[in-house]
């Protein structure tokens, strides 16, 4: 039985790690990791190979042991064999190695954007790869000849993985869009000997970024921006199923007029429709009543994720749906349930506080709100470097210097240079002026104008307004008339 205890801590790499892939024994690990520039774009990455059992890198694949590489690695996977590793990399290539000596085998070419995809077959024969250009690649792996194009998605493929049998793959894609943050995701199913397109499946919440079959190969299951896990039944369909979904065609395009009809309305209906065998009007009547509830939480989940993206506590969701008179008194209990299950967003309270925490007028109130919002998004995803800076910004407008001057310090002490911005260093240098201390002050100041030289930094609109707040303040060398603090808890 397990006893949940951590084994050990590989510590190495100095990007954050996108990708592992055990070797076939798991006697090894192969890590994959890739820095991003502002716009996006890979800009450098490593790729490391471990020993499991002394929790120890044995070495840095394709350049001098632990050295950057420039093109980012956003996939990796090791071959059934364990003989040799597959990485995708930010240079629209895919990349081999020997996995026991660490030589450079074969350069696969072909895509035309980055990739985020790959996959070994389970014969280790091809290999497949999947990217930005929306097509999936599969390549000869003793050769790195090319052996087909499979083509049919409309966007980014971001997850690929083949059956346990070696004959299907399945795909999943999706794309940030500028209107609702995500694109629908696409599932697709590939028939490998015939290299054609079996069936596409369709989720409307968010884009799937992972894939991957049962080992049975009896089922698959995705995983989407909006933290869900969906599971797809991949089996041949059964005489059982065919009826099953003979009747959800029915049901569904007696539902789909406008307006929708009433439950019991369908019911009459299907009962007095002499076109339909009786099995199939005893399917048709059973899932009449499942597509209601279903209907019931789909709506709700809309209205609930759709009060979610407002940056608003559950608790405030909950009130506000209770309060609104426009949602139905049917829809409300499904609708604070889905709210009561679903995590809340720290992105939009994020984005939220830090509009409030970055404007040096607001009102207290505004500053109270700002700042809970802030602590709120922090707690829910400590590792983003941009809620501590957001944290930090509230700390200071809610005059909680101290404690501003403790989360500031240690955003600028971040490992890897490039996650800190001129705009860490510019609050820092205003929580010092209002500390008093002015020669602190005046040294954060000049990192932030050293970093905002940077071509990055030069034209950031929000930096350059708290460079110049911090340079009044610094200027001035007196603190800004003390309001009383708040706690924003």
């Amino acid at each position: 039985t397990s006893t949940r205890k951590t084994i050990g801590v590989l510590v190495g790499h100095t990007t954050p790690v996108v990708s592992l892939s055990f070797a076939p024994r798991g006697d090894r690990l192969v890590s994959a990791g890739a820095r991003f520039n502002r716009e996006g774009r890979p800009k450098r990455g490593e790729l490391l190979i471990w020993d499991t059992a002394g929790s120890s890198a044995i070495r840095s694949l394709e350049s001098a042991p632990f050295q950057r590489d420039p093109r980012g690695y956003l996939a990796v996977d090791w071959s059934p064999s364990g003989r040799t590793i597959a990485a995708a990399c930010g240079d629209n290539t895919v990349r081999l190695w020997n996995a026991d000596s660490g030589a450079p085998g074969y350069v696969l070419e072909g895509h035309a954007a980055r990739l985020w995809a790959l996959a070994f077959s389970p014969d280790g024969s091809r290999i497949a790869s999947a990217g930005e250009d929306r097509s999936i690649r599969i390549w000869n792996h003793a050769t790195g000849a090319l052996i087909a194009i499979l083509k049919g998605h409309s966007a980014t493929v971001r997850g690929i993985s083949f059956s346990p049998d070696g004959k299907r793959l399945v795909s999943c894609s999706g794309d940030h869009n500028t209107a609702s943050h995500m694109s629908a995701s696409e599932v697709k199913l590939w028939d490998l000997t015939t290299l054609q397109e079996v069936l596409t499946l369709r989720q409307s919440s968010a884009f799937a970024n992972q894939v991957a079959f049962s080992p049975d190969g009896r089922r698959i299951a995705t995983a989407d921006a909006d933290s869900h896990v969906t599971l797809w039944d991949a089996a041949p369909a059964s005489e059982e199923l065919v009826q099953y979904r003979q009747g959800l065609a029915l049901v569904r395009s007696r539902f789909a007029r406008s307006p929708r009809p009433a439950l019991e309305q369908v019911r009459n209906e299907l009962r007095a429709d002499a076109t339909i065998g009786e099995a199939l009007r005893a399917a048709a009547l059973a899932i009449a009543e499942e597509e209601e509830r279903l209907e019931y939480e789909e709506r709700a989940r809309e209205i609930g994720s759709q009060l979610l993206r407002v940056p608003m506590f559950r608790e405030e969701a909950i009130e506000s749906v209770m309060r609104d008179p426009t949602i139905d008194a049917t829809l409300k209990k499904p609708v604070i349930r889905f709210l009561e299950s679903e995590p809340e967003k720290p992105q939009a309270l994020a984005r939220a506080a830090r509009a409030t925490a970055r404007q040096p007028r607001a009102t207290p109130e505004a500053y109270t709100l700002a700042l809970k919002r802030a602590r709120a998004a922090y707690r829910l995803v400590p590792i983003d470097h941009s809620f501590k800076t957001t944290l930090g910004m509230a700390l200071h407008r809610a005059r909680l210097h101290d404690e501003s001057l403790t989360v500031l310090t240690e955003s600028t002490g971040t490992s890897g240079d490039e996650q800190v911005s001129p705009l860490d260093w510019a609050y820092l240098a205003l929580v010092q002026a209002a500390r008093g201390k002015s020669a602190e002050a005046a040294q954060a100041l000049e990192k932030a104008r050293e970093l905002m030289r940077l071509p990055e930094w030069s034209r950031d609109v929000e930096a350059l307004a708290a460079l110049e707040e911090a340079g009044s303040a610094v200027s001035r060398g007196n603190v800004p008339v003390e309001r009383r603090p708040v706690s924003g808890r």
